[in-house]
């Protein structure tokens, strides 16, 4: 995808890398969308809705294998 969210690959290693530590995937979560709970200091993910773009799409874009 060439439009959309846009980060640094270090960046987005971190976030996979949060992702994967609190048992995601990466083709269901929304880009961009790692957040931290002010109450908990949790990671949180925004499932993807139909279209959106995910980390799947990121990786796959910056050549970063799942």
């Amino acid at each position: 995808m060439s439009d959309g969210i846009r980060m640094s690959r270090e960046q987005l290693e971190n976030e996979l890398a949060a992702l994967r530590e609190v048992g995601w995937t990466p083709d269901k979560v929304k880009a961009g969308s790692l957040h931290i709970d002010e109450v908990s200091g949790a990671y949180q993910f925004d499932e993807a809705n139909d279209g959106e773009q995910t980390y799947a799409d990121l990786a796959k874009d910056a050549g970063i294998p799942l």
